[in-house]
């Protein structure tokens, strides 16, 4: 694993200060992946409950710091670290960068599910899961199941390879993906992805967009997963039509 430069929490509240906490030891110690990387929380309360663990905090909207560390360096080597119930910040932060090179971004309802045990659609994003009980709180995901005592015979990976399959043959084209920022070990109880994840996701989604062999339209799955549940997002991808210049006259073929 690459030595990260940064990491940041999204949100400084319970479970940002049970994060940083948690990560601490991963940072001071002299050895390990995380050893010296600078660790920040986002978060719009100056005074939130993380800054009792004494690290920095950026002050301010999550999207707007994420979109900002983005375009200036396409954040190689920093990692993000999601609260459970935070925004697909991944699907936003994609719809915002893309909307910005004049390609209209929607979200669209799949016309079917992933063919997990728990799956639901809610206000356009997907939520599924393999578990079918509570699992235990910062659980670390490993190879035996804390809740079954088996091993674990299912990966969010595979099944939503499997899942852009069906929605291709069920006439979602062209399809990207999917786009997966898979959360991975940091710390214990403390997971996180790459933020390079997204900017290779927008480098892809755009090439179907742009060139010689161009759509005027795609698809993506946007997802955010560790090996057991996820969150994701079915977006569509338009190109803007070039605008009309007042006063312009059409061009004339010229004769053979």
């Amino acid at each position: 694993m690459r030595r990260a430069r940064r990491l940041w929490i999204a949100g400084g509240g319970c479970y940002g200060r049970h994060y940083a906490r948690q990560l601490g030891p991963a940072l001071s110690s002299p050895r390990g992946p995380w050893a010296g990387a600078e660790l920040r929380v986002i978060d719009r309360d100056a005074s939130c409950a993380a800054t009792s663990q004494a690290v920095a905090l950026e002050v301010g909207d999550w999207d707007e710091i994420l979109a900002q560390r983005l375009a200036a360096t396409e954040a190689t080597g920093e990692w993000l670290i999601p609260a459970p119930f935070t925004p697909h910040l991944f699907a936003r932060w994609l719809a915002r960068a893309l909307a910005a090179t004049r390609i209209d971004v929607r979200t669209v309802d799949p016309p079917l599910l992933p063919e997990t045990p728990f799956a639901r659609l809610t206000a356009g994003r997907l939520v599924f899961s393999f578990a079918e009980w509570r699992c235990p709180t910062h659980c670390i995901e490993p190879a035996i199941c804390p809740a079954t005592r088996q091993p674990k015979s299912w990966d969010l990976g595979r099944e939503l390879a499997a899942y852009v399959m069906r929605l291709r043959e069920g006439g979602i084209t062209p399809l990207a993906g999917p786009f997966v920022a898979r959360l991975a070990p940091v710390a214990r109880g403390v997971s996180g992805f790459p933020l390079s994840d997204w900017a290779r996701a927008a480098r892809q989604v755009r090439a179907l967009l742009e060139g010689a062999h161009a759509r005027t339209h795609a698809y993506a799955l946007v997802a955010t997963a560790s090996s057991c549940h996820g969150a994701a997002s079915l977006m569509r991808f338009d190109k803007k039509k070039a605008p009309v210049v007042a006063g312009a006259r059409p061009s004339v073929p010229s004769a053979p």
